[in-house]
């Protein structure tokens, strides 16, 4: 019995730092025990967005191939991840993508040797969210309608602009898998090109159209590709996406059978929302009328955070639902064992009917995605269920509880560090709208650096063994986390306050001649678009 952990990775911009720190430590950490077949802790679900993408991928690949994290997560986000290096070249907006994507070839390339140190067996799902900017089509189907009709007239036509690519990676995966066309590294920079910095990014998608086809797309092009720009604009928390992989890994069959496993989720979210205690007036006094800018990043910060809590609000909901099954199960099966021989074969005969008769209208819906779900033997190889078992199948699809199991969950956030001060005043990197850590090194250090320490502020309290891991195993995770770093690289608190309190003015006259230049080719952007129309 072990614990499986999935992480949700948040769209952040340059505050892609201090997620890249959260995963270098807990990476660090995690590879000398994720070894072996029936590892006591893994991770095997990363479902990101934006820079949550880049960190989830360069997680991945430094746990299945044994790469050092702190160096590779470092290099990404901390020396390569400079305003002059994304700029330069850059011509059909302010940053150039072509940049981002030779820093991304650079640190997924592994030094001579480094390959098989600790390396996690098991393989690592990815889901990374996209926006394609022409527009998902689908139809909404009905059981009222008449069965066999297929003529558009019996379903409600939507759109979404919601997309994902989902990759898989293990011990087996190169670094050409990585690089391949439309692969892991390409879906990572389109899922990151920010619609404010980088131009659209186009993927291939023909290898995956049956996919498309099977959740009921319908106007996938011909191409076979699309257009994509930064997943975090619709999707900025995919914590419900990554949720669907984690009930797909965690039902290797058609029916659930409770693995012994636990299961964890972690939201890394560097810049928690919350509102103003009770006793401070902000956003609440009629006489102090909020400025226009700070009311458009107010706005823009709530946009960003919402999906958040809809998304833990339900995942409650589905856990409180599988207790009551739970319950619901345990205080019906003693009378069920008490059925004759003959009653018990007609109740059996009976719900399995109705099993049937659910999954026959599930196939209605969709019947592309419920192709080939037939049922199946349960784990205990039986082919036909007992009585308790099918009356926990049947309340499951009535509830859509099939295939999911109790989730728990935890925030790493730099409140973990410092609760009293607000992130804006530990992070370096929001400023300017959370592109400020792309102007100066020190910014970027300080949060990768705060990542970090909120990690282990994460390890030390305990979280591990909460979780049901053994108090050894949780010592040795912290203790090659706490080695991983060096000691010269640890910093104190009021070190954290001072890099946050800094301000553009405060910036260095480099930055802020970096930042001019990018401000002018913006401008020059934007007037030769005009003067296109």
């Amino acid at each position: 019995m072990g614990l499986r952990i999935a992480f949700t990775i948040s769209g952040a911009v340059s505050l892609g730092a201090y997620e890249a720190g959260v995963l270098a430590a807990l990476v660090a950490g995690l590879q000398p025990v994720c070894d072996g077949d029936d590892p006591p802790v893994c991770v095997d679900v990363l479902g990101g967005a934006s820079a949550g993408s880049i960190c989830s991928l360069l997680a991945a690949w430094c746990l299945s191939a044994g790469l050092d994290p702190v160096q590779v997560l470092r290099e990404a986000w901390v020396e390569q991840a400079d305003m002059a290096s994304l700029r330069r070249g850059a011509q059909g907006a302010p940053l150039n993508v072509e940049a981002l994507e030779a820093i991304a070839r650079k640190v997924v390339m592994p030094p001579p040797g480094a390959i098989g140190r600790n390396r996690q067996r098991r393989p690592i799902r990815l889901r990374m969210a996209l926006t394609p900017l022409r527009g998902l089509q689908y139809r909404i189907r009905s059981l009222e309608s008449p069965p066999g009709r297929d003529d558009g007239h019996d379903a409600v036509t939507a759109v979404t602009f919601v997309d994902w690519c989902d990759f898989e990676i293990g011990p087996d995966t190169t670094v050409d898998d990585l690089l391949a066309a439309s692969g892991p590294v390409d879906a990572a920079l389109a899922s990151a090109s920010n619609a404010w910095a980088f131009p659209p990014r186009w993927l291939d998608r023909g290898d995956v159209a049956a996919d498309y086809v099977a959740n009921g797309i319908t106007n996938l092009p011909e191409t076979g590709g699309l257009w994509f720009t930064d997943g975090g604009t619709v999707d900025n928390e995919p914590i419900g996406r990554t949720l669907e992989v984690v009930a797909d890994v965690d039902s290797d069959l058609y029916e659930s059978d409770s693995p012994d496993d636990r299961r964890l989720l972690v939201l890394v979210h560097p810049h928690p929302s919350a509102t103003s205690p009770a006793e401070d007036w902000a956003w609440a006094d009629a006489g102090d009328e909020p400025r226009w800018l700070s009311g458009a990043l107010r706005a823009l910060q709530i946009l960003t955070s919402q999906s958040v809590h809809d998304d833990l609000r339900r995942l409650e909901k589905v856990n409180g639902r599988l207790r009551w099954l739970d319950r619901f199960t345990d205080a019906i099966a003693p009378v069920l064992d008490d059925l004759d021989d003959g009653d018990r074969t007609a109740v059996t005969t009976a719900l399995a009917g109705v099993l049937d008769a659910i999954d026959s209208d599930r196939a209605r819906l969709h019947p592309t995605r419920e192709a080939g779900a037939g049922p199946k033997r349960s784990a205990s190889g039986d082919a036909t269920p007992d009585v308790a078992t099918l009356l926990r199948r049947i309340v499951a699809r009535i509830g859509g509880l099939r295939g999911k199991r109790e989730v728990l969950v935890d925030v790493i956030s730099p409140r973990l560090v410092d609760s009293s001060t607000p992130v804006e005043g530990l992070l370096g990197g929001e400023i300017l709208v959370r592109f400020g850590g792309f102007l100066d090194h020190e910014l970027r250090l300080n949060d990768f650096r705060l990542g970090y320490e909120s990690s282990l502020v994460w390890l030390r309290s305990g979280a591990l063994e909460r979780h049901g891991v053994p108090a050894a195993v949780a010592a040795t995770v912290l203790e090659a986390a706490e080695a991983a770093l060096a000691p010269a690289e640890r910093v104190d608190l009021e070190e954290f306050r001072r890099i946050g309190e800094t301000r553009v003015r405060d910036l260095p006259v480099r930055a802020k001649y970096e930042l001019a230049r990018v401000l002018a080719h913006l401008s020059a952007v934007i007037l030769r678009d005009l003067g296109d129309e």
